[in-house]
């Protein structure tokens, strides 16, 4: 936490044109599928082995 604290303000100063973007692509992006879904999101039945 404190290195990220720490860390902003230098790519605040270095990088201010990259900021808006990155953080307009963070607040579009979908995360991660859980581990029990299919590609289809679909999920798993229980019990189903996963592969």
């Amino acid at each position: 936490m404190v290195v990220a604290v720490l860390w902003f303000p230098v790519v605040l100063v270095v990088h201010p044109a990259n900021l808006r973007p990155a953080a307009a692509h963070a607040a579009r992006h979908c995360g991660v599928r859980a581990l029990d879904e299919r590609l289809e999101h679909e999920r798993r039945p229980e019990g189903e082995p996963q592969r």
